[in-house]
């Protein structure tokens, strides 16, 4: 989804102002739904070409198409933990599905997708999220926020190719695109989209990485240069920590709204943040692009030291950090030319001799932008 109650913040911040500052949350989950949800049609129309078998007590769905390209639109299209979707053609060849979904609902994947010869396309105006349970076993995957007119659906049917994958055609929504789950795919995966927040540690064909040359993502240049583009990896080491580890290596393809093309490396990916150590440790590469993996508890570190002349950017994902404990000053004590986003800080104590004392951050300076931040930590200066 779209970041919105951005606040620029150009001179340096006193804990008031974090204090006081309610902003919107970006959650990490959505409304909830039953661990044994399968895709629902709702009042769609079947098309003629694919065959429906739901076994709801085993929480199996199997879907069968005749012929190379098929469309779907779905009212739902989320799957539970417990369930799995089998994808297949009639005759056992290769395959393209389209499943376009127009329910208003966002899809939730947290289950299994098996189409091992197929080309799966996920497209939903209202988002789509593949949670850390999902297991999705494709030739290709391809993942979409735009909406589609029928004549769009329509050129889908008429030409898209088994070893080329179709570019879909039509609006992006602002929906957020999200996959921490483990993608599977023997040939391509794209994500298509805004805001789009990417485990590539988890993108594989088989047990092996999938080559960068085949994930795509294609988004627009202003997207990309806010960091709403999140490709995360593990980078942390215990010996040099985070330093050197945002290098030039090759990520992903990138693919641009006006056709420019150019690699995404790690120097523009972010590096997984799993607990209070690697947290800690943000302070060896104080210009890293940073990204929470999961939330954090630091009630084991009595003093944490802040990370100071923070340049980089830190996305939370939505995720929470419990009992941030520290006599220097919150989880920054400076930062300038940063974008801090997307957690909330639960519990803990602030206490420092600073001028500026803040949860978040003591003293952010030269275009430093926080948003999406919730505090309820208390912050005290020493007189």
């Amino acid at each position: 989804m779209k970041i919105r109650n951005k606040k620029l913040l150009t001179k340096s911040i006193a804990m008031a102002i974090f204090m006081s500052s309610t902003l919107y949350t970006m959650p990490i989950t959505h409304a909830a739904f039953n661990n044994n949800t399968l895709p629902d049609l709702g009042e769609n129309i079947k098309p003629g070409n694919v065959t429906i078998n739901t076994d709801q007590n085993k929480h199996i769905q199997n879907i069968i198409q005749d012929g190379s390209n098929a469309i779907i639109k779905w009212k739902d299209f989320s799957i539970g933990a417990n369930a799995t979707v089998n994808f297949s053609e009639k005759d056992g060849g290769k395959f393209n599905t389209l499943n376009y979904v127009n329910g208003g609902n966002l899809s939730q994947i947290y289950g299994t997708i098996n189409a091992d010869k197929g080309n799966i396309y996920i497209v939903n105006p209202a988002g789509v999220q593949i949670g850390n349970s999902a297991q999705i076993n494709v030739g290709s995957l391809y993942v979409s926020n735009k909406s589609m007119s029928n004549a769009q659906l329509n050129d889908f049917q008429n030409k898209a190719q088994i070893n080329n994958p179709y570019t879909i055609q039509g609006t992006r929504s602002n929906a957020e695109l999200m996959s921490l789950g483990n993608i599977n795919a023997a040939n391509k995966v794209t994500f298509d989209g805004n805001r789009i927040v990417l485990d590539i540690d988890r993108v594989k064909n088989g047990q092996t990485p999938l080559g960068a040359d085949n994930i795509t993502i294609k988004t627009t240049e202003a997207d990309l240069k806010n960091k709403n583009v999140v490709l995360g990896y593990t980078a942390y080491d215990s010996v040099y920590k985070y330093s050197g580890k945002n290098n030039s290596d090759k990520l992903a393809n990138l693919i641009l709204d006006n056709n420019t093309t150019n690699d995404i490396t790690k120097k523009d990916g972010f590096m997984w943040v799993k607990d209070g150590e690697q947290l800690q440790a943000m302070g060896s590469n104080p210009s890293g692009n940073y990204a929470f993996h999961n939330s954090i508890d630091l009630n084991s570190i009595n003093n944490f030291k802040s990370i100071n002349d923070f340049e980089g950017n830190l996305d939370g994902l939505g995720y929470d950090i419990y009992g941030l404990h520290s006599t220097n000053n919150g989880l920054f004590e400076k930062t300038s030319n940063s974008t801090i986003r997307n957690f909330n800080l639960i519990s803990g104590s602030i206490t420092s001799n600073a001028e500026n004392v803040g949860a978040v951050v003591g003293n952010a300076t030269n275009n430093t932008v926080i948003e999406n931040v919730k505090n309820t930590i208390n912050c005290n200066r020493n007189r």
